[in-house]
């Protein structure tokens, strides 16, 4: 995956979901969190989750 324009989650064979920053559209590098069941789909929302980085955890939502 590149930056092809892709935004949202995708779960790999790992377990790890990565999240696409909705407001340009591309993969964030590096920017993958574990155990997530679910996104919220907001685009601030979302931006905002993927900058904080991977110390984000599902209590944090």
């Amino acid at each position: 995956m590149g930056n092809n324009g892709y935004s949202g989650w995708t779960q790999t064979q790992y377990g790890t979901v990565v999240i696409a920053d909705y407001t340009c559209g591309s993969l964030l590098a590096g920017k993958s969190f574990i155990g997530w069941r679910s996104l919220l789909y907001a685009p601030n929302v979302v931006s905002e989750v993927a900058l904080m980085g991977p110390k984000v955890n599902e209590e944090a939502l």
